[in-house]
């Protein structure tokens, strides 16, 4: 038993190891060189930091060396956001040991900004491994996409990947996500966007919180046709584009704070009361928001373990 586990935790550290390499180099044959999300100088300085902070040394020396890695992306990733917006919070409480599979990336791809986040499957350390496959997915995705319908470009690329990768397996296993994709094009004010349904997304514009509901969307799951060209499946997803102007807010969330068991009957916080909150604090200050949906989602949970996997973005425009 010993041994098995010893194979399966080396196989884990190696797909990992695989995932951080593609993640970080994104192909230089896909991706054309852009401004740079940080140097690796950088990188390497963030992640003597995240070491510094970090003093528990209980996992394997390669575990820690990628959790620390990812954890100064991260970081790093924050950084990039603070140069597009003039101001943000990602409140992000993995379920655990402080890994998940929800993830949320930036980058600046040709003359737009591309940003989202994504609901991916497991948790912990494997969730983590999942999440940077997502992540390379997405990347290697973006040279499929045509510039008169980029995300919908995007999303169906993803689908064809997801289709080869499920294929012949059984549906109890199919590796899907659930996601939120936002494309902003240098100076405009409108925002190209899709996302699935269970991504949450609010828009705060004057003294007003608007839900925008997603799209009934399962990419990697095949169609009735069991004969149907991999290569040529097409997944036709609408895109939806909203008008922003300076002062306004998105919030972006997977489903683990509204589904948060707690209070004193053991229920689920529920979608309305997740938006109940953010509209009585939505005139605050960012982190003041945060630190209130810190303190409600530990109030709410009390004695209960955490559900999911919890992960939110706001961006102020």
């Amino acid at each position: 038993m010993n041994i098995l586990l010893i194979i399966i935790a080396c196989i884990t550290t190696l797909l990992a190891g695989y995932f951080l390499y593609r993640f970080l180099t994104l192909k230089k044959e896909h991706l054309k060189p852009e401004k740079s999300l940080t140097s690796s100088n950088e990188l390497l300085n963030t992640l003597k930091v995240v070491q510094e902070m970090r003093g528990d040394r209980s996992k394997p020396p390669i575990a820690l060396w990628v959790y620390d890695l990812i954890k100064a992306y991260e970081m790093e990733s924050q950084n990039y956001f603070s140069s597009y917006f003039s101001d943000f919070f990602i409140l992000n409480k993995p379920k655990k040991d402080n890994l998940g599979a929800d993830s949320f990336f930036i980058k600046q791809h040709k003359n737009s900004l591309l940003f989202g986040i994504m609901d991916g499957l497991g948790f912990g350390f494997s969730g983590m491994v999942l999440s940077l496959f997502t992540k390379n997915l997405i990347y290697d995705s973006l040279s499929d996409s045509k510039k008169e319908r980029f995300l919908s470009e995007l999303v169906s690329s993803l689908s064809r990947k997801l289709l080869k990768i499920n294929h012949n397996r059984p549906n109890y296993s199919y590796y899907s996500f659930d996601f939120a994709f936002f494309r902003q094009k240098h100076n405009s004010n409108w925002i190209e966007f899709v996302h699935s349904r269970n991504i949450i997304f609010f828009l705060y514009s004057e003294n007003e919180l608007t839900q925008i509901k997603g799209t009934h969307i399962f990419l990697g799951f095949q169609s009735k046709n069991s004969n149907q060209n991999l290569e040529n499946n097409v997944l036709d997803v609408a895109t939806k584009s909203i008008s922003v102007k300076k002062g306004d807010i998105l919030y972006l969330a997977t489903d683990g704070y509204q589904d948060q068991l707690g209070g004193e009957e053991g229920k689920k916080f529920m979608r309305k009361n997740f938006q109940k909150l953010i509209s009585e604090i939505a005139h605050k200050l960012l982190q003041e928001q945060k630190e209130i949906l810190e303190e409600t989602h530990h109030t709410w949970k009390g004695e209960e373990e955490q559900t999911d996997d919890i992960l939110m973005v706001a961006l102020k425009i």
